[in-house]
Parts: structure tokens; C-alpha cells; sequence
């Protein structure tokens, strides 16, 4: 936050022609309740599910049978289902190409994957015999343009692929002890999804071949192996993976191809969820976790792996997202507490000024993509404000110097770079993507980010692409 002094130099900075404004800084975290009485809350998602430019969330919560979202900013609760048994995975997409949200959830004690139909949230089951349905991920495996339903089971040792719309069940792996996270990406570079499992009991991490399933061990020592990402961490054009052992209290990196194992944090007792992304705008992927039994949510900096708390008093911190959720261009956490009972937002709030030169961008305002989802072509709007030098107001041209709009694929890859006018005003900018990477090739149907980034600011949406 700003200090007295800290003005004062602003203004005297201002009176001799110089700008000052607010830059990001990290490690200061407000946190905000979303809901309070949600019976062992677990999964959470971020999407604006009414389409009005604003993130809402969505939750489970394994004790209430429930399945909610929670509308911003007044964060008002709306069921999707009360009677969901053991309310457990969570995933979010436009499941029936119709250009609004709908929600993918499992029921770990009902044994069952079922999809609700927005606007009217109607339930279709998708397997109702899958024992402990935990983790689920939606993709589209097949690439035939309909999306796909990954699974574990916990208690079937099963990871499962469900190909839509039949649903036919086709299994992965029968003989994963315990299977519990899962994530998929294409591990091998060959143009097919791959994917990424933790087992439990086996204190296994993995990854399965497409499209013949072949097994490769990534790490068979992971004490309660549980949460996974999968990311290009070390810049090197290869995926990489990241897992939190709950049962070693380990959350560790495991670099391809040799699976070298990089221990991020020994000592996060009930490690349990993993998110990764530059937090701290410094163009390198740092860590999101959750210490089910620490009770911490936590943010490792990359690449010295400095641990940051973001809250230490969380009871059973369990799932967590990452999103702008304030819309003032900086990353803020939402998370789960499955002995709180509740769903939270964490903001990351900035809290110093420097000197910059009045024609460097000191504003800018990415508008959420529309459509979003999108198939063909989705515009992205954004404007760029450049201050003036006595009034501080973000107006007036300025240079496109260090002004860069990309697309990132979910493992955090550029995918497509966008070619920028020379200079910019306050006046919105529109850039149209039609779903091609730089190469011209047609992207999978999949979670994107667009990022649009200055000297000194960045802002990210996430977009989802349907083909």
C-alpha cells in the first residue's frame, strides 16, 4: 500500500515532468469469502458463467452433495445440484457447443460422472458405475471436435476416457492404486494428447502413450501421490511435470525426458493441489499449492523456490484456481477449505511506485475475449493508456515500443504472436485470433490464455477454444 512519503516523492516527481504510477508487487493477500457453508468444499473452477464480462465461481463440496456457482461480485448462490453423493471433481466447458458454459462433475461416494446442461442445469450421466469418480478433465481427446471426459477412480484404480456424445467408456489404465489426479497434454510432441496421472496408493506419478496407452513411470516413490500439472518449467520446449506428494508432504518437478526430480517444498504437510503460472510477472512459471493439513495456501517463486504464504489459517485447504478476479492486472488465488466449509478468494494487491518515463504505458485494459468459447474467430479488445505528465491522467498517444499480445497453450507454450500497430490511444484496439498457431495450423480444442503485456504491466484471459 502507499506511504505518505511515497506520495510526496510522487508529486514531486510530477511537478518536474516525470510520470509515477503503480507497478505490481507480490506477497500482500486479502482474503475474501465467497461462501462460508459449504459442507467440506473441494472443487473450484473460475468462468464467467453468465457472459457478463465478470469471473464467477463454481464449487463442489463432498459433505453437501452440492454442486453451486457463485456470481460475481455479489458472489449470490445458485445450485446446480443438492444431490450430487460425495460432490468431487469439478470441470467446466461448453460441453455442447451452444455457446454457454456447462459443468462437468463427479460423485466420489455416488460412483458416477454426469454433465449439467446450462442454462437449466439439466443432469446427464455419463457413467454411473466409475467407483470413488474423483479428478475429471475435459478435452477434446479424438480431435473430432466434441469434448472429451477424462477420469480417475479412485477407488476402481481406473483413469477412464469417456468419448462424447456416446459416452463410450475406454480405459487407460485398469491397474493405477488409487488414481487421483490427472491432467493431459501431449507429452511427446507427436500431435496427439497424451495423459498424466497421479495413484495414490501406488505413490505413483505417470504418463500414458496415446493413442496405444503404453505406461511410463515418471516417479514410483511419491508417498500419496495426489495433485499434477504438467508445464514447460525450465523453458526448454519440453513438458515437464509437477506433483504434490499429501502422505511425503512434498511438492516436487520432475524434468523430461529424464524425469530428474527438482524438490520444490519438503516440508507442505497434506500437499494436496498444484497450479502453475508466473505469478510475479517475472517470465518464469512459478507454483501454486495447498497444504491439506497445514492449512496453508502457499506460491513458490521460481527458480529459487522462495516460499510465499498466501494464508496459513485455511483449515483442510484443498483446490485451488488462479484468475484476475478483480480485473486490476494482477493474478489473484481462489481455493477450497474442506474443513472450513468455505470458498475464498485471495487478492493480490500491489503496493509500490517508481519512476517511468511519461511515454511508457502506464494503464492497459484487456476486455474479455468475445465469443468465449469460441470455434471459428474470437475478438480481443484492448486499449493501452499512456499518462500525462502533470495530470497523471491515461491519455494521449504513445509508442507500441514493448507492447506484445500472445496466445499460451495450457502448459504455458506460446503458441501464437500477434503482429501490433505501431502506436496506440486510449481508443480500444481489436485483434481477431482464428484458432491457428503461428504456423497456420489449426490449435485443438483446449484451455488458451491471452496475455497482452507492456514494460511494466500484463494482463491474462483465459479462453476456451471448441472446434
Amino acid at each position: 500500500m502507499k506511504s505518505n512519503n511515497m506520495l510526496s516523492i510522487c508529486f514531486l516527481i510530477s511537478v518536474i515532468a516525470l510520470s509515477c504510477f503503480t507497478v505490481p508487487a507480490y506477497g500482500q493477500w486479502i482474503k475474501h469469502f465467497i461462501d462460508q457453508d459449504l459442507t467440506y468444499a473441494h472443487g473450484v473452477c473460475v468462468a464467467d458463467m453468465d457472459n457478463d464480462d465478470t469471473l464467477d465461481v463454481v464449487a463442489t463440496g463432498w459433505g453437501a452433495n452440492d454442486v453451486v456457482w457463485y456470481e460475481a461480485p455479489s458472489w449470490t448462490k445458485h445450485f446446480i445440484d443438492q444431490d450430487l453423493d460425495g460432490a468431487f471433481g469439478l470441470d467446466v466447458a461448453d460441453m455442447d457447443n451452444d455457446n454457454d458454459l456447462d459443468v462437468v462433475a463427479t460423485a466420489m461416494d455416488g460412483n458416477a460422472v454426469v454433465w449439467y446442461e446450462a442454462p437449466s442445469w439439466t443432469k446427464h450421466t455419463i457413467d454411473g458405475s466409475l467407483s470413488g469418480a474423483g479428478d475429471v478433465y475435459i478435452v477434446d481427446m479424438d480431435d473430432d471436435d466434441t469434448l472429451d471426459v477424462i477420469v480417475a477412480g479412485w477407488y476402481a484404480d481406473d483413469v477412464i476416457w469417456y468419448e462424447a456424445p456416446s459416452w463410450t467408456k475406454h480405459t487407460i489404465d485398469n491397474n493405477l492404486d488409487g488414481a487421483h489426479g490427472v491432467c493431459v497434454a501431449d507429452m511427446d510432441d507427436d500431435n496427439d494428447l497424451d495423459v498424466v496421472a497421479t495413484g495414490f496408493s501406488a505413490d505413483d506419478v505417470v504418463w500414458y502413450e496415446a493413442p496405444s496407452w503404453t505406461k511410463h513411470t515418471i516417479d514410483n516413490n511419491l508417498d500419496g501421490a495426489r495433485g499434477v500439472y504438467v508445464a514447460d518449467m525450465d523453458d526448454d520446449d519440453t513438458l515437464d511435470v509437477v506433483a504434490a506428494g499429501r502422505v511425503a508432504d512434498d511438492v516436487v518437478w520432475y524434468e523430461a525426458p529424464s524425469w530428474t526430480m527438482h524438490t520444490i517444498d519438503g516440508n507442505l504437510d497434506g500437499a494436496w493441489d498444484i497450479f502453475v503460472i508466473d505469478i510475479d510477472d517475472d517470465n518464469d512459471l512459478d507454483v501454486i499449492a495447498t497444504g491439506w493439513e497445514a492449512n496453508d495456501v502457499v506460491w513458490y517463486e521460481a527458480p529459487s523456490w522462495t516460499k510465499h504464504f498466501i494464508d496459513q489459517t485455511q483449515p483442510g485447504a484443498r483446490n485451488v484456481d488462479v484468475a484476475d478476479m478483480d480485473d486490476d492486472n494482477d493474478l489473484d488465488v481462489i481455493a477450497t477449505g474442506w474443513f472450513a466449509n468455505d470458498v475464498v478468494w485471495y487478492e493480490n494487491i500491489v503496493a509500490v511506485e517508481e519512476e517511468r518515463g511519461s511515454n511508457q504505458p502506464s494503464v492497459i485494459n484487456l476486455a474479455h475475449p468475445f465469443p468465449n468459447p469460441f470455434s471459428d474467430k474470437t475478438e480481443i479488445k484492448f486499449s493501452i493508456g499512456y499518462p500525462d505528465r502533470i495530470t497523471h491522467s491515461s491519455y494521449g498517444t504513445g509508442s507500441a515500443k514493448g507492447v506484445e499480445l500472445k496466445i499460451y497453450d495450457a502448459p504455458g507454450r506460446v503458441i501464437k504472436n500477434f503482429a501490433l500497430p505501431t502506436a496506440y490511444s486510449s481508443v480500444p484496439t481489436i485483434v481477431s485470433w482464428d484458432g491457428t498457431d503461428n504456423s497456420g495450423k489449426k490449435v485443438s480444442t483446449g484451455v488458451y490464455f491471452v496475455e497482452l503485456t507492456t514494460t511494466q504491466n500484463k494482463q491474462m484471459r483465459k479462453l476456451l477454444m471448441v472446434r
